[in-house]
C-alpha cells in the first residue's frame, strides 16, 4: 500500500510537470511579445503645449492659406492650428509637427512658416513691429533685452510669449537649458525704409550686386 501511495503521488508530480511547463511557456511568449526598453535607459517625454489641447474653434481653420505642400522632414498638421494673433496686419498660428510645433504667418508682405528644425528649440516669428514666439508649458517668464540696455521680463501666456517693438534678444529657460534668439527692433530698420500700416517694408536702397 506505500508503494501504491508513493506511485501516485510520483504520477500526480508527473502530470503536473507539463502543466507548470506550459504555463512557463506562454509566459515566456508574453514577455518575448512585448520587449521592454532596455535596462538603464530613460526616455523623457517630449516638451508639453497645452495650447494645442483646447478645443478647435471656426477662426482657427488655416488650410486655405496654407501651403499645400510642405517639407516631410517638418511634416506640420495644418488642419491642428490653433490661432495665436490675428489683427490687422497679421495672422499667426500654431501648428503641430514632427519635431515641436511651428509658427505659421499670413500678413500682406506673404507667408512664412518659421519650424524650431530641431528637438528643443522653439519657433520666434520676428518682424520690425515686434516678435512672437512659442515655449512649452514649464516656461513662465520670458527676458528682453533693449536696444537701451535695460532689461524687461514678461510673462508667457498660453505658450506665447511677445516682445516689445525696442527688444533685440528674447531669453528663456526650458530643459535645463538658456535659449537666446535675436530679434528685429524697430530702430534697426534700414535708412530709407519706412513701414506702412499694413506693416510691409517699403523703400530704401537695394543692395549692391556682389564682385
Amino acid at each position: 500500500m506505500v508503494t501504491q501511495a508513493i506511485r501516485g503521488r510520483l504520477f500526480s508530480t508527473l502530470r503536473t510537470v507539463p502543466v507548470i511547463a506550459a504555463v512557463m511557456a506562454v509566459i515566456a511568449w508574453r514577455m518575448d511579445a512585448a520587449p521592454a526598453a532596455p535596462v538603464g535607459t530613460y526616455v523623457p517625454p517630449g516638451p508639453k503645449f497645452s495650447l494645442l489641447d483646447r478645443p478647435p474653434e471656426p477662426a482657427d481653420d488655416v488650410t486655405s492659406w496654407a501651403p499645400s505642400r510642405a517639407n516631410p522632414d517638418i511634416a506640420p498638421r495644418f488642419r491642428e492650428a490653433r490661432v495665436i494673433q490675428r489683427d490687422a496686419t497679421r495672422i499667426v498660428a500654431a501648428v503641430p509637427a514632427k519635431d515641436g510645433p511651428c509658427l505659421l504667418s499670413r500678413s500682406p508682405g506673404g507667408r512664412g512658416l518659421a519650424c524650431g528644425g530641431a528637438p528643443g528649440r522653439y519657433p520666434v516669428s520676428a518682424g520690425y513691429d515686434g516678435g512672437i514666439g512659442l515655449v512649452p508649458d514649464e516656461v513662465k517668464v520670458v527676458t528682453f533685452e533693449m536696444t537701451d540696455g535695460s532689461v524687461v521680463t514678461r510673462g508667457v501666456v498660453d505658450n506665447v510669449w511677445r516682445s516689445p517693438v525696442e527688444a533685440e534678444k528674447v531669453t528663456f529657460i526650458a530643459s535645463g537649458r538658456v535659449h537666446s534668439v535675436e530679434l528685429m527692433p524697430r530702430s534697426s530698420i534700414p535708412p530709407g525704409v519706412t513701414i506702412g500700416p499694413d506693416g510691409v517694408a517699403s523703400g530704401g536702397t537695394p543692395p549692391k550686386p556682389a564682385g
